[in-house]
């Protein structure tokens, strides 16, 4: 178990918003096609290039943003690339779509995290929190897929939760 927030009550934090990274959405884009012409499995591998495409549109909008004392989803409002990404640039994602409620978990919430399967090959994030369903003991777990520089989300995790339960 994390003892999540530790570090959160005694230090200021700047608010950082992590860079995209289109990895994983290139990943399952490149397995399509190896599914396709290598493999001449057509049905899997429009599938996993539709979720490929899906992931890749979700990269250019969802922003990871951390900020004194929590973690939120924020969605661009810009499509010019070349601007620079502010915060004045984003805006509240809509409630969760699993439990309701606003995206943004304070991180002495946090009660584990790690990256699915592996911190060197990140494809998802797990993260468990016990703000969103308090009265359920265990609290809530989340999976989200790594839309985001994995190093930099490591970093701010680790100096702002606490070092992962796999780390």
């Amino acid at each position: 178990m994390l003892k999540a927030g530790s570090n959160s009550k005694t230090k200021t934090y700047p608010t950082v918003i992590i860079p995209s990274s289109y990895n994983v959405a290139g990943g399952f884009v490149l397995s399509s096609l190896g599914l396709v012409f290598l493999f001449h499995n057509y049905i899997f591998g429009v599938i996993v290039g539709l979720i490929g495409l899906f992931i890749g549109r979700q990269t250019g909008k969802v922003r990871f943003v951390f900020d004194s004392d929590s973690m939120e989803i924020l969605i661009s409002k810009t499509t010019d690339r070349s601007e620079e990404e502010t915060i004045d640039n984003l805006v509240k994602s809509r409630d969760n779509f699993a439990v309701g409620g606003r995206n943004r978990w304070t991180y002495s919430s946090f009660t584990d995290w790690f990256f699915i399967p592996s911190r060197s090959f990140p494809i998802l994030m797990y993260f468990n929190e016990n703000q969103t369903n308090a009265n359920a003991g265990k609290g809530q777990l989340h999976l989200f897929p790594v839309v985001m520089d994995a190093s930099v989300l490591n970093d701010l995790l680790v100096e702002r939760v606490g070092p992962s339960s796999r780390s």
